[in-house]
């Protein structure tokens, strides 16, 4: 700790940027690294452990899985996977931006998943090292905004291991995007001191791995925090040299470098995303409906007693103040030593623009997520671009977690400092307060615990989890205390400092841990049983979709929602909160099955409790000939004559523009044929032959993205039927071809392209400049 009492944490000999002093660590460089990550393989040891093998559970194994799965067959098949046939009937893949097909993690498991189990396994290291990569980058940023070396490690295991980001495991997206943030702001900081414009490059490239990753709601968190960094750094240059306009609109411009190069790089997703969303029932979101999840004030109370409130563990719920995913949407905890440094380091953020800048970020972060319960999230909403796109105020506790790691880093710097000058002791000092308040408010939750709740089972879970803090605290008082009066000594105050941080760790590892401890196996949930293969063996015959979850009773199924993905049969129903808005929801059940091509149905024995598979007799195939058609424009006049007895769905198609052709004599029966001929998720082509004109029509969903030929011609493909594909065919022999050929696709892809060759030259120029 001498080394910390002889500088100002956060600031160097010129410009008041971050930079600590070389030489002087009570450690070996490596240690720290080497440390995070024997740390995370302890963390999530029961992932790997051939004893007691875990599992993560949730999106992680109903949605996350599946989708490699299903990725890396499209690319073992030479296929882009643009489109899922398997589940709902067929749904966007690639334009949806949660499946994150290009994030380069994710491309590394398509190119290298084996077998279901392998996959999995190997989507679980990738996900365990993001979790070594956000220490790791916390660090390194701790480390250039000045907080000691002891500290920046005591950072970094806070925000790695932090209730927020742990409890999130089992989505990945938010991991994908999440953990990138400490390295975009260390490259941003570095690309507004040092002047050199390899930084803003590597930043934007940075930031667009990121966005790749699939959370865009955090994606749009992520640029705000690098706005509000940007402010705070003009903020403290004004105040200590005068503002300078000149100066002011450089680093104005590199900001705006970094947003536009990095967006314009993903410009291959986000247009394809943003075609997809005006056809899902969440392309508008309202007020009422964005602010669930949002966190109650009552919910502080995690940061101190993380269970007080209950658990939702894989086989433990007794969450009690909120409906399902409250829980880890609404996560604070990051530990009792870190949050009482924190809270220490405030005081500093008057002076030290890193420690205002993590200031204003818990602040603002933490009054965001109280949602409907705090007026700034009702005016961000209302005003600040693309917050009206999403729900659940409470995710801003992650970002919130990661504004206290970095207090807590420069906290303990700080403290360093104090103890090496004497001033006080500890009994006497700020800390010591600041330990007795989360003491009283530990208090004052036991009794609210034990006398505020009419369930006595829940009391009992609240006043156990006042304890079980209570004992945490302890142990933070005994260390801080041992820190006070033996960390003088540089020897021992840095066996001391490791003590705090393997004391947090434990801490966080004792609430985390059972967060990602599922019991079920991907081979257990995704059987290849009897059924599957039996399936599997008719498929080989012809197409087919299956509906294997009860609509009356959605919790009975035969087959799991996202299982098409793994085995390859087609589903009519997945797990996906984003969904195409046109499907023939609003059709009467057999009606609907038939135009959907479901030959096997589920059904439900109530007298023995039994339920299985029926063979439906009367689905139509997936691509048929219909020789009598009707024009109607209007949808509501579209259901109501798909539902009326009188419409016979399988010889006549309702269609909602002219198809260009007459109508002629009904041919004879077996004069008029469809074939589908080429099956792949991107590409399916029908021989047709008809002695009349007539209408072919594809039981798959109508979407933009999809286009038709002829005998390789383009034609126009209508929507048939209110959801369905369809072509119009003169009479005779034809080929027709449906291929999934995005235009905002390659728009995309071309500006994207376009973004990347202006990043290389802007770094030729600046090396020809010598500015980079």
């Amino acid at each position: 700790m001498n080394a910390a009492a002889n500088r100002k944490p956060g600031r160097n000999r010129n410009d008041g940027r971050s930079q600590p002093e070389p030489g002087r660590d009570p450690l070996p460089s490596y240690v720290p690294y080497a440390l995070l990550a024997a740390l995370t393989l302890v963390f999530f040891w029961g992932l790997f452990s051939p004893s007691s093998r875990n599992w993560l559970w949730e999106d992680f194994l109903y949605f996350a899985h599946p989708a490699r799965m299903f990725a890396a067959y499209c690319f073992s098949i030479g296929e882009f996977p643009f489109w899922n046939p398997y589940v709902f009937g067929g749904q966007p893949f690639f334009a949806d931006i949660q499946t994150a097909v290009l994030y380069p993690f994710n491309l590394i498991h398509s190119l290298l998943a084996g077998g279901q189990t392998g996959s999995y396994l190997l989507l679980e290291l990738i996900e365990v090292f993001h979790f070594f990569l956000a220490g790791f980058f916390t660090f390194r940023f701790l480390r250039l905004t000045g907080a000691d070396q002891q500290g920046s490690l005591l950072g970094a295991i806070t925000f790695a291991f932090s209730g927020y980001l742990v409890t999130h495991a089992i989505h990945t997206n938010f991991v994908f995007v999440f953990i990138w943030l400490p390295l975009v702001l260390e490259l941003f900081e570095r690309a507004l001191g040092s002047g050199k414009f390899r930084y803003a490059i590597i930043c934007a490239a940075v930031l667009a791995v990121s966005t790749a990753g699939g959370y865009p709601q955090y994606t749009l968190y992520i640029y705000y925090v690098l706005a509000l960094y940007w402010l705070v750094n003009e903020i403290f240059s004004a105040r200590s040299a005068g503002w300078r306009r000149s100066a002011t609109v450089t680093r104005a411009a590199v900001l705006g470098f970094i947003t536009a190069a990095a967006l314009g790089l993903n410009l291959v997703s986000w247009l394809p995303a943003a075609e997809l969303a005006e056809y899902t029932p969440r392309s508008e979101m309202s007020y009422e409906a964005s602010v669930e999840h949002s966190l109650e004030p009552r919910m502080l109370l995690k940061l101190v007693a993380p269970r007080f409130f209950g658990t939702q563990y894989p086989e433990q719920n007794t969450y009690w103040a909120g409906g399902y995913g409250s829980f880890w949407e609404t996560c604070l905890f990051v530990g009792i030593l870190p949050l009482a440094l924190a809270l220490f380091g405030l005081k500093g953020a008057r002076r030290n623009r890193h420690l205002a800048f993590a200031a204003a970020l818990t602040f603002i972060c933490l009054w965001l997520a109280l949602g409907r319960y705090g007026l700034l999230y009702k005016l961000f909403f209302h005003v600040a671009p693309g917050f009206g796109k999403f729900r659940h105020p409470g995710r801003f506790a992650g970002l919130a977690s990661l504004g206290l790691a970095l207090l807590a880093a420069h906290g303990w710097t700080m403290l360093a400092v104090e103890i090496n000058a004497k001033a006080t002791g500890f009994f006497s000092s700020r800390l010591f307060y600041i330990l007795l308040g989360i003491c009283a408010v530990l208090a004052l939750a036991y009794v609210w615990g034990g006398s505020g709740l009419d369930d006595p089972r829940l009391a009992m879970i609240s006043r156990t989890a006042v304890i079980m803090s209570a004992g945490w605290v302890l142990l933070a008082f005994l260390l801080l205390a041992s820190v006070w009066y033996l960390g003088r000594d540089s020897r021992r105050a840095a066996w001391l400092g490791l003590a705090v941080c393997l004391a947090a760790f434990g801490e966080l590892y004792w609430f985390g841990v059972p967060s990602i401890s599922g019991s079920r196996s991907p081979t257990d949930l995704y059987q290849d049983n009897s059924a599957v293969r039996r399936f599997r063996r008719d498929a080989e015959q012809e197409l087919f979709r299956i509906n294997a979850r009860s609509l009356e009773n959605p919790g009975a199924m035969v087959l799991r929602r996202n299982q098409g993905s793994i085995h390859r049969l087609f589903l009519i129903e997945g797990y996906n909160p984003l969904q195409l808005e046109r499907r023939l929801k609003d059709v009467a059940r057999e009606r609907r099955f038939d135009l959907m091509n479901v030959k096997y149905a589920i059904y439900i024995d109530q007298e023995k409790q039994q339920m299985g598979m029926e063979l439906r007799s009367g689905y139509l195939p997936r691509a048929f000939m219909a020789v009598n058609w009707r024009v109607i424009g209007e949808d509501g006049e579209i259901l109501a004559a798909l539902n009326d007895s009188g419409f016979d769905h399988k010889s006549e198609v309702v269609l909602e523009s002219d198809p260009g052709i007459e109508p002629g004599e009904p041919p004879a029966a077996g004069q008029a044929a469809a074939e589908v001929v080429k099956y792949t998720p991107g590409e399916i082509v029908v021989r047709t032959e008809c002695a009349a004109n007539a209408v072919l029509v594809l039981s798959e969903w109508h979407y933009p993205a999809w286009s038709a030929s002829v005998d390789g011609r383009p034609a126009e493909m209508l929507r048939a039927d209110y959801a369905l594909r369809a072509v119009a065919l003169e009479a005779g022999i034809h080929e027709v071809r449906f291929a999934y050929e995005s235009d905002k696709f390659r728009t995309g892809l071309f500006l994207s392209l376009i973004s990347l060759a202006g990043l290389l030259v802007a770094g030729a120029v600046s090396v020809k400049l010598g500015k980079f």
